[in-house]
């Protein structure tokens, strides 16, 4: 009783303790962190990684008193700073200000939500957001990812998004809802930049003082930059976007993909992290197989996506008995690749790709459609 007593007086201590024993070099843990002779059956299972995320956010919230000045600043105390952010920046009302190194496609939640998706959200509901970037996709590369991030910045613009580039380091990281209740500014701690979609590997600190949160908008407003137009996202020779919004109307893969699947298919690759039902196996896989069969010319089919559930089993299965004729084969994985795209492989050799904003669900059961973009390529290398 009387130790735990004085861990309790000298919580601060402790911690600060027990930092210093995972600030380790090794890459998961060894003898000088957690690893010791009577926890020598569990040395495969100890990680020093998680166990220091615990403890500097456990730190920062001790250290808030403490920490806190005339700014009235203080960490940010969560496990996970990317999923915080999100959720702090999810729940802006009016206006949003956010400053990033750049963005990727990269998911904080487990519905596979990107921050592009959230952008969208916030503007729908009529929030008013100035992006700054310092760094733009670069379509030139051909690389499907950053192709796919300049597609739906430029849907973005066009739904009310200010975005800048800009080439300095900026303070804040975001600034919300000034002179309102819900007025916030959160910034890194050390002011490295972070990326929207990777993990934050920076402390954050916030304040909900009124006068920092209206200083630090007019500042993050103020600031010199490019505006970003139209025309600077616009998408690479060979490639074409086509948007599609929700009508009320039945629709279906005939529609918007039988020129993509005019000429012969040999074989086809499909990717898409989420194909994990019944529906989207038979339904939307399915219905892409019998596009590309039309010349009686596919042999092969391969998919990637992650592992899930006994349905997911049921249905490749069904799925393989229905197309007898080609093979078929799953790539199942825990984790799989943000991209959702169909790439295929003609007779003549050529290749083509559709890559396919929010994947390939956005056809619903029931034949209506979802907020999302197609972006044909139609000779991908």
């Amino acid at each position: 009783a009387g130790h735990v007593k004085r861990i309790q007086d000298e919580m601060a201590q402790v911690i600060a303790a027990a930092l210093e024993i995972v600030d380790c070099d090794c890459e998961k843990s060894c003898y000088r962190c957690l690893q010791e002779y009577a926890n020598q059956w569990e040395h495969h299972l100890l990680d020093k990684g998680p166990v220091a995320k615990f403890l500097r956010a456990l730190d920062a919230d001790l250290q808030q008193d403490l920490q806190g000045n005339t700014l009235g600043l203080h960490p940010v105390a969560a496990v996970n700073l990317t999923a915080w952010l999100w959720e702090h920046v999810q729940h802006v009302q009016h206006e949003l200000v956010l400053f990033a190194d750049q963005i990727s496609l990269d998911t904080p939640t487990s519905e596979g939500m990107t921050w592009l998706d959230l952008l969208q959200q916030l503007l729908q509901r009529g929030v008013k957001i100035r992006l700054y970037l310092n760094r733009l996709p670069n379509q030139a590369s051909g690389n499907g990812e950053a192709i796919v991030i300049a597609t739906h910045l430029r849907l973005l613009l066009g739904k009310g998004l200010d975005l800048r580039q800009i080439n300095r380091q900026l303070l804040w990281v975001a600034v919300s809802d000034p002179n309102k209740a819900t007025a916030s500014a959160t910034r890194a701690t050390d002011g490295r930049a972070v990326e929207f979609g990777r993990e934050i590997g920076t402390q954050l600190s916030m304040t909900n003082h009124p006068d920092v949160v209206i200083e630090s908008w007019q500042s993050m407003m103020q600031y010199r930059s490019r505006v970003v137009e139209h025309a600077d996202l616009r998408e690479p020779a060979d490639t074409h976007i086509y948007e599609i919004k929700p009508d009320g109307k039945i629709h279906n893969e005939t529609e918007y993909f039988s020129d993509f699947y005019s000429n012969p298919v040999r074989g086809m690759v499909i990717s898409d992290p989420y194909l994990n039902s019944k529906e989207k196996i038979l339904g939307r896989i399915g219905a892409h197989i019998k596009l590309a069969q039309q010349s009686n010319a596919l042999e092969w089919v391969s998919v990637t996506t992650r592992q899930s559930n006994e349905e997911q089993k049921q249905a490749i299965r069904q799925l393989k008995s229905d197309f007898p004729h080609v093979r078929i084969k799953f790539k199942l994985a825990q984790h799989t690749a943000h991209d959702r795209y169909i790439e295929v492989t003609h007779v003549d050799g050529s290749k083509a790709r559709v890559i396919i904003g929010i994947g390939l669900d956005f056809i619903e059961p029931n034949g209506n459609v979802r907020n999302t973009f197609l972006v044909f390529q139609n000779s991908y290398m």
